[in-house]
């Protein structure tokens, strides 16, 4: 059975659907990691899932929603300038060889066999969140607009990620990452939750206030908040500039929808 959900969130599901053209399908699993992850449909598919974990409070509308207006946004776009971004074997030899002697480093910490995974996992982290946190920006304020019904929600569950993003600015997490990561991570965190508490009227930023990130992720905050374009495009060209300010460019590609793996 499908999980209860508010009914603004049943709107924007039915909103997918018809923009998309396509069908919704629901996936219980007892352990899924997060409450819920929404994934378009692949190729040949005419469903896209919403996986959900099966011991769920009512943070699930916050996932869903947020995943269904992700998807909105690429589908209000026109289909010709529909693209996704993705990472490639060229864009992670890409980043292997930018952060060969930090690595090397990090090897004499983890050792050899440990650091190919890690490597992978800090590598497929940053660009997560490089080409999901700005378009999540828009989405995030759009839902305080348009969903009043869900802000209770919508700030416990930000708060749960302010935490987890907060845990970047230790001591340990600057000496086991990458020191490219480790800014890049904590300017797009600050610039995120700048904007966002500003929009929200929520305090966010004090953990930052005497780091440096302060510096990059005001001005990163600024440009965002003067620059961003509408729709799919600015999302897309929103991305490109958080790249190119972060120092991860080169590090994913942009593919029409269609050819994505």
């Amino acid at each position: 059975m499908p999980p209860l959900l508010m009914d603004s969130v049943h709107a924007l599901l039915e909103r997918l659907r018809a923009r998309s053209g396509g069908t919704v399908r629901f996936e219980e699993r007892e352990n899924h990691p997060v409450q819920a992850t929404v994934s378009m449909a692949g190729r040949g598919e005419t469903a896209h899932r919403i996986v959900y974990r099966k011991s769920h409070d009512d943070g699930i509308n916050h996932a869903v929603a947020g995943g269904c207006a992700h998807l909105l946004r690429l589908f209000d776009a026109p289909e010709g300038e529909r693209f996704v971004p993705v990472s490639s074997r060229r864009t992670l030899m890409t980043f292997l060889m930018e952060e060969e002697e930090d690595l090397r480093r990090l090897t004499a910490v983890f050792g050899r066999e440990k650091i190919r995974d890690m490597a992978v996992m800090w590598y497929e982290g940053a660009v997560f969140q490089l080409t999901r946190m700005p378009a999540d920006i828009m989405v995030e304020k759009g839902l305080y607009d348009a969903l009043p019904e869900l802000r209770p929600v919508q700030a416990r569950m930000l708060r749960q990620q302010w935490r987890s993003a907060i845990n970047v600015l230790t001591p340990d997490a600057r000496q086991y990452m990458p020191k490219r990561i480790h800014f890049a991570a904590n300017v797009m965190n600050f610039a995120f939750f700048k904007i966002l508490e500003d929009h929200l009227r929520l305090d966010w930023t004090a953990p930052y206030m005497k780091t440096i990130f302060l510096f990059d992720g005001g001005e990163l905050a600024e440009m965002t908040r003067r620059e961003y374009g509408e729709g799919h495009a600015g999302d897309r060209a929103m991305i490109d500039r958080w790249a190119s300010k972060v120092g991860l460019e080169g590090w994913f590609e942009w593919i029409p929808w269609r050819e994505r793996p």
